[in-house]
């Protein structure tokens, strides 16, 4: 590695954006987990909201 490397990621400065790190983690870990066959079966496709279109498309 280039010993000048900058870091891409910044830790937080103080402790709400420590509180939201970690709320995003424990979030990302939570929805990468399996799900089990009840999980499954209770999904339900639901149509998106019409102000959010153009985000999706």
């Amino acid at each position: 590695m280039h010993e000048n490397m900058e870091h891409l990621i910044e830790l937080p400065q103080d402790r709400a954006q420590e509180r939201l790190h970690a709320a995003l983690v424990y979030f990302v870990d939570y929805m990468e987990r399996p799900r089990d066959a009840n999980e499954v079966l209770k999904d339900r496709q639901q149509s998106v909201p019409v102000e959010m279109l153009p985000m999706v498309f």
